[in-house]
């Protein structure tokens, strides 16, 4: 006899798959330049069945994740710190005083997935050492600017380096939340800016 699933676990199960996809994605992209011919063409393939099935399960989870939440800017900067603590890189967190009290409108799940996702690839493309975050709260929203220097490994001339960073910028556009990356002076920075609470306007899956 079949028994229903708890909505909470089927959430963390298909978060747990997209995780899966992506990191096979990240898999595929970092060896596309080790192939070419027809083994380029199947690397291709094979990235396509991969990105749609990301696509089916993205789209159940983004059900499931659709009512509204919030977070507040403490249990912001406890998870960002949990999610450092389990790669085991050094880093600061550097908080305005005035946000201590803020809440965010956002989904926590969804957000979850982004900050798992930049620190991954802080964790692949940049020294473990000196990383830095700074929340600041800039008119009615609220910035996170994630600063670390790129390893050797990295190349900024290298599109397959960028690994992520499209799937990061679409998360963020579900949830009307500006996301930004760039490179300078050897570093990495990512920005994500989230509305104040009532600020907001939430894009319900139908």
């Amino acid at each position: 006899m079949s028994k229903k699933i708890p909505e909470n676990e089927a959430i963390h199960f298909l978060h747990d798959l997209l995780n899966h996809t992506h990191g096979l994605k990240l898999f595929l992209e970092a060896r596309e330049n080790d192939v070419d011919g027809m083994g380029k063409e199947s690397l291709a393939l094979i990235y396509q069945e991969i990105q749609a099935l990301e696509n089916q399960i993205a789209s159940q989870f983004d059900k499931l994740t659709a009512k509204a939440k919030t977070l507040t800017v403490e249990q912001l900067t406890t998870y960002i710190s949990e999610q450092f603590k389990l790669y085991n890189l050094e880093f600061s967190i550097k908080l305005d005083k005035d946000l201590s009290d803020s809440t965010l409108d956002l989904d926590i799940a969804l957000f979850e997935r982004m900050i798992k996702n930049i620190v991954k690839n802080i964790f692949l493309w940049s020294n473990k050492k000196d990383l830095k975050v700074f929340i600041t709260s800039i008119d009615e929203s609220i910035e996170l600017i994630f600063e670390n220097t790129i390893s050797q490994d990295f190349s900024e001339q290298d599109p397959s380096n960028s690994v992520g960073l499209h799937s990061l910028a679409s998360l963020a556009k579900k949830q009307d939340i500006s996301f930004k990356s760039w490179a300078k002076n050897h570093k990495w920075y990512t920005s994500i800016r989230i509305k104040k609470l009532g600020y907001l306007q939430y894009k319900l899956v139908s």
